[in-house]
């Protein structure tokens, strides 16, 4: 019997790891999902994409604009790559408020907590 050996996963696993996940939900979720999702040519390649993990440019995006910057500090839990934003405490924001509709949007200085 051949020797096995568990590491993490790495980014180059991720087209394996993506067609292994494809063909066993194509086995165990055929007649319970619509077929046209399960045998859909860019399955395999959302999958892929998923792991090759660009962690939610929107959700970084939004918090880059409130203040907070990705420390360097990352780890994959369960396939997914999460990435630690910080932001440093005190530090004055601009947090937009609701249009006035007699006036332009005005914008009010809080202290972060």
């Amino acid at each position: 019997m051949a020797a096995v050996t568990l590491r993490g996963a790495r980014v180059a696993d991720a087209a394996a790891m993506a067609r292994v996940h494809v063909a066993s939900w194509r086995s165990t979720y055929r007649g319970l999902m619509r077929d046209a999702v399960l045998d859909d040519p860019g399955f395999v390649g959302r999958r892929e994409d998923f792991w090759t993990a660009d962690p939610n440019p929107r959700a970084q995006a939004f918090y880059r604009k409130h203040g907070f910057a990705f420390d360097g500090a990352e780890q994959l839990d369960g396939g997914v790559r999460e990435r630690r934003m910080v932001r440093q405490a005190g530090r004055w924001v601009s947090v937009p408020q609701m249009a006035d509709p007699d006036g332009p949007a005005a914008s009010s200085p809080t202290l972060d907590p």
